[in-house]
């Protein structure tokens, strides 16, 4: 029995150790090479573009548009003021929008929750560890 329950809490320390490596391993989403000065202006003209596709899909909502025309901004106002940005404040601006998310963003964090209690209870049941949860009642007088 005592060899059985050895083995489980062994299993729970390393999927414990292996999370915290795998956490700790850095994300490379691409391969180094060579930049020329040809693909940085291609890339500076294709980051503009994609910049300005985001701020303007992100316009085209419904509850933007509403609040645009209350707050009395009209379309060509903005195409004109949007024009005139840099390409470093299309991009702040982009990253921005991106952030923002209408209704909030509560997916994720449920999403966390949901992980760490999973996580919790795997590491209780693998080491034969138990959570017991009594309620009090009153007394009678």
């Amino acid at each position: 029995m005592i060899n059985f329950l050895l083995k489980r809490r062994l299993l729970a320390y390393l999927i414990i150790g292996w999370a915290f490596f795998l956490g700790c391993l850095p994300t490379n989403n691409g391969l180094a090479m060579p930049i020329t000065s040809e693909i940085l202006r291609n890339e500076g003209k294709n980051l503009r573009e994609a910049n300005l596709q985001k701020i303007y899909s992100f316009l085209e909502e419904k509850i933007v548009q509403t609040r645009l025309t209350r707050m009395g901004i009209k379309s060509a106002d903005l195409e004109v003021r949007l024009s005139a940005l840099s390409d470093h404040e299309l991009q702040r601006l982009a990253t921005q929008m991106e952030r923002v998310k209408l209704g909030g963003d509560a997916g994720g964090a449920i999403l966390i929750i949901v992980l760490v209690v999973g996580l919790i209870m795997l590491i209780l049941y693998l080491t034969g560890q138990s959570l017991r949860i009594e309620t009090r009642t009153k007394k009678a007088e």
